[in-house]
């Protein structure tokens, strides 16, 4: 082979390599970019076509999407991607295929004010068309995940504080210096609250120290943004600036005054600040409970059910909409329907968490000369859960139909005005306050009541630390509907007060003050498959738990053994935690427990917990009392015993003398 041939090939082969070894969100080519999104998106076989929109960061044009689809139903069919020009893809899908990747070009004509725009749908092999489909499918599910979308094209540097926190950002790093002041870190915080808050789980949002910067967001690439927070003098102030092709925002001030700044990062007033400096950024307040709720407030405008055969919607509703733990829900629901001719039944039916709690015969309103609805239902606190889903369901039928083959969906009938409509501004659901559900991770965030007290422990590792506090905050956050309110204090100030909140890195000492289920010791676990404690009983282990302490809930990290390997299981624990697939709501029970740097970390009850020396030890001297009790019990036992005896000898010498009188007589 001449040279020349074969230094061609070395550099083809080279450039192969190279980009096989690529990471996640390099670029494609010159000028491209790729955007990786971490939401999972689901629609139900044979509905209507979902869609889909994804910010974009501006002055940039996406040119195609890539993802995988799940499929969670044994059946065959395709999946068809809608873009402005047309059908764009079809994913041709067997019964028993299980996963299949889809990609498929896409244009500037797809954006709409900044946002991709495109549609999917998921047709079985026996439909042509969904809108003839009217019975509620169950045919399954298909998920579209780990979304990829390729960019193009130069991003317009921002300007403002309203285009750096623009729609297309997908990754914020916020730094603050080693050993930062507690303002400082209460504004770290903050900032994590108010931006995950803004944005969603597609970006992420970190607080790191710039020793700890391999656990802080990639920021590299259009999409990403570093803030920094730097202590200094007077009111807050902001510059925008380029780092070596990073977009950064420095925000200095005092110490105790930048949480006012920083607070401000999520509110929608952002957009006034048309400078690439201010001085004045600053909100503060925290959002109040609000005990009811309209369907307009959940945002149903205008809840509608329609059409021959099924109708549904479904409206989700947290007990963090609330701002506060609810112990019931009242649901009332006022509308109207459109009179039924005599060849139509309908029932409307009202479900709660899958659980039907009410249902109507709709009718003819010629009897009553009335087509309202105003139903209250009451939602007791067995049904309740931290998230919660109201659906409404419509089922219209021709009289005499005997199956679902028998529903005319495209016939005369579906002509007929066969409608549902609640007046999503009238309908309410008001909550009472208090706990429906057990102490433990379920109760959170909701029982924080938008406030949020953060404490760091005898134990922490300051720089370390105030990442591990940012990431449950963030997970907190993301089911939160208003932005937390951030207040750290000092560990002592939160043992002795009576607030809700976070502790982390808290010393055996303050563990036990805490009262925590689980004691800083050793600990052997029982009836727990994935969990292999017993055997190493002394190994060190990190752990997360939630419980109640006097009126109040607790979330403690903390850690036992040696301090460094116990900073360390619970940098790990704190890593797990933000790589929860379905974040906070993935945790059941109250207790999280990691042991090794490169296991998994395992979800406990503390009832699987063998009973520590520790806790124990605290229990010896209620242990002493009961002894007492039992004690004065079995004395007053005897005592009674023995006046009975005495009673009992008494009656019978009385009833003796009387017979011996009687016989004198």
């Amino acid at each position: 082979m001449p040279p020349a041939r074969l230094l061609l090939v070395v550099f083809v082969l080279a450039g192969l390599l190279a980009s096989l070894g690529q990471p996640a969100g390099a670029a494609e080519a010159d000028g491209e970019q790729r955007l990786d999104l971490q939401t999972t998106y689901t629609t139900a076989a044979n509905s209507a076509a979902q869609q889909l929109q994804v910010p974009i960061p501006s002055g940039m044009t996406p040119t195609k999407v890539s993802g995988d689809l799940l499929f969670d139903a044994e059946v065959s069919g395709r999946v068809e991607v809608l873009t402005a020009a047309g059908v764009a893809a079809t994913v041709t899908r067997a019964a028993d295929e299980a996963t299949l990747p889809v990609e498929f070009p896409v244009t500037a004509a797809d954006l709409d004010d900044g946002y991709l725009v495109f549609s999917w749908r998921f047709l079985t092999d026996d439909v042509t068309d969904p809108a003839l489909v009217c019975v509620v499918s169950d045919d399954g599910t298909v998920q579209l995940r780990d979304v990829q979308v390729v960019v193009s094209g130069e991003e317009t540097p921002p300007t403002t504080l309203a285009d750096f926190f623009g729609p297309g950002v997908r990754a914020i790093s916020i730094v603050v210096p080693a050993d930062a002041a507690a303002g400082v870190q209460e504004a770290a915080l903050t900032a994590e609250a108010a931006l995950t808050h803004r944005y969603d789980a597609d970006t992420a949002v970190t607080v790191t120290t710039p020793s700890g910067a391999d656990r802080a967001a990639d920021v590299t690439g259009a999409a990403g943004r570093l803030v920094e927070l730097v202590p200094g003098e007077g009111a807050p102030r902001t510059e925008i600036g380029d780092r070596d092709g990073v977009h950064v925002l420095t925000i200095t001030g005092d110490p105790d005054r930048l949480t006012e700044a920083t607070a401000a990062l999520g509110s929608d007033l952002l957009g006034v600040a048309d400078s690439t400096s201010t001085t004045s950024l600053s909100a503060t307040g925290t959002s109040a409970a609000t005990p009811e709720l309209s369907l307009a407030d959940l945002g149903q405008q205008t809840p509608t059910l329609k059409g021959i055969g099924q109708s549904e919607l479904v409206v989700n509703v947290t007990q963090s909409d609330f701002g506060m733990s609810a112990s019931s829900l009242k649901v009332h629901l006022v509308g109207d329907y459109a009179a039924l001719p005599d060849q139509l039944t309908a029932v409307v039916s009202y479900y709660w968490n899958d659980n039907l709690v009410d249902s109507q015969v709709l009718g003819s309103g010629e009897e009553s000369g009335d087509t309202h609805i105003d139903r209250t239902i009451e939602i007791p606190h067995t049904l309740l859960r931290a998230a919660n889903a109201l659906r409404l369901r419509l089922d219209a039928v021709p009289v005499g139909s005997g199956s679902r083959q028998g529903i005319d969906c495209g016939g005369p009938l579906a002509l007929l005005p066969i409608e549902v409509t609640f007046d999503g501004a009238a309908s309410t659901l008001t909550a009472t306050p208090g706990d429906a559900l057990d102490p433990g991770f379920a109760r959170f965030p909701q029982v924080l009541g938008n406030v949020v007290s953060v404490a760091f422990g005898d134990d922490a590792e300051a720089d370390q630390a105030v990442t591990n506090a940012a990431t449950v905050i963030r997970s907190l956050q993301l089911l939160n509907a208003a932005p937390l309110t951030v207040h750290v204090v000092t560990a002592d100030e939160f043992v002795d007060s009576s607030r809700s909140g976070l502790v982390v890195g808290a010393s055996a000492e303050q563990v036990d003050a805490l009262d925590a289920p689980l004691r800083m010791g050793e600990i052997r676990a029982i009836d727990s498959e994935d969990a292999d404690f017993g055997a190493g009983v002394t190994d060190p282990y990190a752990a997360l738990q939630a419980f109640s302490q006097d009126g109040r809930d607790v979330l403690l990290l903390s850690s036992w053994g040696s301090a460094e390997v116990g900073n360390q299981l619970q940098d790990r624990l704190s890593d797990a935690l933000a790589t929860q697939e379905n974040g906070w709501y993935d945790l059941v029970g109250d207790l999280f427990v990691q042991q090794s740097l490169t296991k998994e970390p395992v979800l406990f009850s503390t009832n699987a917990i063998v009973p520590q020396e520790e806790r124990l030890k605290g229990f010896s001297s209620y242990g002493w009392w009961v002894l007492g009790f039992l004690v004065l019990c079995v004395l007053l036992f005897l005592g009674q015993l023995y006046s009975r005896r005495r009673l009992h000898r008494r009656a019978a010498r009385l009833v003796d003398a009387q017979e011996q009188e009687d016989l004198r007589d």
